[in-house]
């Protein structure tokens, strides 16, 4: 359990359950409760001579009792998944088990050679797509000192070597993110108070968020700290966390949704299209496991398959490499690495949506020169291209990796929502640059304030908060109300996804603040790449004007790029350990 995030590991701290003992839960009937009236129950005694001593009585009616599952008929097997196991508190250790055996090197490198042995127009190979997290290229552009755009394209060179169809960044769908978290944050403030100035109309927003006007918001990109919140607090914290998927989440809803069209592959052959993606944390193959986010009625994950980066990285060693300078340039790691190239073939599956009209468009964008970091302004600029001849390079060299040094390494969150909510909800543009952060207690929680121009006064008042301690913290400040914080972006590792748990260790020499000193040089500083901000990205107008055919928050918005939460019960398994 120790690849696992602290937020994840502290939740269940007592277990000790095999993977071969019988699982407690009752899954879809096959396991059914057995009446209360028929619970057996457990008694405790005391020895005889305590009891003379204290002159207590044993009382039936105080032994206690819990709800058990029936036996498996004879002869009929139990069927449990990897969703069964994830939303039980009972046997972490058989769930992460299950988990790494189901989602690990092996299960991809078989995808990849039934891919590459298949024959060409073959209607049952398996069609490979591979997206790539920022910190795990930066973590290779460290480990082997070279440029990420090189190291980009020798890693996309070896998985397309090894018959993955496309090789992509995460760019797209991290952008995505952040342009619903921000509409999202915006609206809730809005509600929670009672604004309605400069309101979008009612028509614009998902009915399906009216009257969520929560806050605190809290970021919902981390996993480990969605599964802490689920299991741990549950119902209480759910509804104060963000709907908005993660960047992985949001890659898997436009590669099975949306790119799956591109490629050919109808309902019916979705299980064809084998989703990877590359990560920093091990907490991510928990987030790909979950039963929301799934498509074709639950019966296909969006992402099939998480890889860490020391995965990744055994996987390359294990293959002969030892320096990604050894894998020879594939003529694919020259073609479009951006999605919505690839979706330009797309926009058939698509055709029962409906467009926005140009005064609904109007009516919920501003003027893109505001820098408020989440409006569009007109339709998108994207052209139709041959995606073989779209230059790879370029596209790296023009911004498309990394995000700038004031963002922080864990996508941004809580700049790019601060710069949203400021300009929007109060006129005010925030300089550019790293924004002004106090550190409370210790670096892995800051804090920053927005003041009122005019007195001086706080309008604003942004965190975030990595590492459980942290974590811990805000959540009593939270249950007993006192919590001073409109949005806190959480991650459950300290100082962020770039030193998630997937992530490489320290060589030999080095210590974890040089290693991760390195990354944070590779992740902002190298090749000095510099990359559009969200509403500028003319990918992101394109999947929203032309794939969608939709506006931020918007329903048909709502119903791709956001998700739920729902309290993970805790089972006999973990109440009988406690005793």
């Amino acid at each position: 359990m120790a690849q696992f995030s602290g937020a994840v590991r502290i939740a269940d701290l007592n277990d000790y359950i095999a993977p071969s003992q019988a699982c407690v839960v009752a899954l879809n009937s096959s396991k059914a409760m057995v009446p209360a009236e028929e619970v057996g129950q457990v008694s405790f005694q005391s020895s005889t001579s305590k009891q003379e001593k204290l002159g207590a009585s044993q009382d039936s009616g105080s032994k206690p009792h819990w709800t058990q599952a029936q036996a498996a008929v004879p002869g009929q097997a139990v069927k449990v998944t990897l969703h069964d196991c994830l939303a039980c508190s009972g046997c972490v250790t058989s769930a992460e088990t299950v988990l790494l055996e189901s989602q690990s090197g092996q299960e991809v490198m078989k995808k990849l050679r039934e891919a590459a042995e298949a024959q060409v127009g073959s209607a049952s190979a398996p069609v490979v797509i591979v997206s790539l997290a920022p910190q795990s290229v930066a973590a290779l552009t460290a480990l082997y000192n070279m440029s990420p755009t090189e190291a980009y394209a020798r890693l996309s060179s070896w998985f397309y070597g090894h018959g993955a169809t496309a090789v992509l960044d995460i760019c797209d769908s991290r952008d995505l993110s952040l342009i619903e978290t921000a509409h999202e944050f915006i609206d809730r403030y809005r509600r929670s108070h009672e604004c309605t100035t400069s309101t979008p109309t009612s028509g614009n927003l998902s009915p399906s968020l009216i009257g969520k006007g929560l806050l605190p918001m809290l970021a919902s990109a981390c996993p480990g700290w969605v599964c802490y919140a689920e299991k741990t607090h549950g119902e209480f914290v759910l509804p104060y966390i963000s709907s908005t998927k993660s960047p992985q989440a949001m890659m898997g809803s436009l590669v099975k949704r949306l790119l799956a069209g591109r490629l050919g592959c109808s309902d019916v052959h979705l299980s064809r299209l084998f989703h990877v993606t590359v990560m920093p944390c091990y907490d991510k193959k928990l987030e790909a496991s979950r039963e929301e986010l799934t498509v074709h009625e639950g019966k296909v994950p969006e992402v099939d398959c998480c890889l860490t980066t020391s995965e990744v990285h055994k996987l390359l060693s294990e293959d002969g490499i030892n320096h990604l300078d050894q894998i020879p340039l594939h003529p694919k790691s020259e073609s479009a690495k951006a999605l919505a190239a690839w979706l330009q073939g797309a926009l058939h599956v698509n055709d029962k949506l409906t467009r926005c009209s140009a005064e609904e468009a109007s009516s919920h964008m501003c003027d893109s020169s505001s820098n408020c970091g989440c409006t569009y302004q007109g339709a998108s600029t994207a052209q139709p291209m041959d995606v073989d001849s779209v230059n790879g390079d370029a596209l790296l060299q023009a911004g498309r990796m990394f995000e700038s040094p004031g963002a922080g390494g864990s996508g941004g969150y809580m700049e790019f929502v601060f710069r949203c909510a400021a300009k929007q909800l109060f006129g005010i543009d925030v300089p550019p640059g790293p924004l002004k952060m106090a550190s409370v207690r210790n670096a892995d929680f800051q804090e920053v304030i927005l003041q009122s121009p005019a007195d001086g006064s706080t309008l604003l008042r942004f965190a975030l908060a990595y590492g459980f301690r942290n974590i811990q913290s805000l959540m009593r400040k939270i249950k007993i109300k006192k919590c001073e914080y409109h949005y806190v972006e959480i991650m459950a590792c300290p100082s962020g996804c770039l030193n998630g748990g997937g992530q490489l260790p320290a060589s030999k020499g080095e210590t974890a603040a040089q290693l991760l000193q390195s990354l944070e040089e590779a992740y902002f500083h190298m090749d000095n790449i510099k990359r559009p901000s969200p509403q500028d990205s003319s990918d992101v107008k394109y999947i929203y004007n032309d794939c969608l055919k939709a506006m931020p928050l918007s329903q048909s918005a709502v119903d791709i790029f956001h998700t739920s939460y729902k309290k993970r019960e805790r089972t006999v398994g973990v109440i009988a350990s406690d005793w």
